[in-house]
């Protein structure tokens, strides 16, 4: 499949713990980890109101976001593209929006008060994957 022409990369803190689904895709199963970020920083200033996005990301990187996400931990998305979507509203009106589709990502350690041990470890392994499956 084409990858598609717009790109985004993106700072941000996960909310929640990530949300993994499996379904099958021409009798195999495919897990799809859908997770939300915020950014609330803006060149060095803390912004009056955080903006959220909401990701999805597929295969390679919906096994490491399964593996090393949850709340709190901030990520750099380095890898993704924004697909348009629509929803229905509480008021019963058709919204329009947006999600980020994450091909790769990033965690980031960023304050003193991270905890190395488990840096360390997530790097460790890391390190043990065999093939890059792109």
């Amino acid at each position: 499949m084409p990858r598609p022409v717009n790109s985004i990369q993106i700072t941000g803190t996960l909310t929640d713990i990530p949300k993994v689904t499996v379904v099958d895709k021409d009798d195999k199963p495919l897990k799809i980890v859908n997770f939300s970020i915020a950014f609330d920083w803006w060149h060095g200033k803390k912004l009056p109101k955080a903006w959220f996005f909401n990701c999805t990301a597929f295969g390679y990187a919906a096994d490491a976001a399964e593996k090393f996400l949850n709340k709190g931990k901030r990520i750099m998305i380095t890898d993704a593209y924004l697909q348009p979507s629509t929803y229905m509203g509480k008021d019963g009106t058709k919204k329009k929006d947006f999600k980020i589709i994450v091909n790769d990502f990033m965690l980031l350690a960023y304050n003193e008060k991270a905890d190395g041990a488990e840096v360390d470890a997530v790097m460790k392994e890391l390190d043990e994957v065999d093939e890059v499956p792109y």
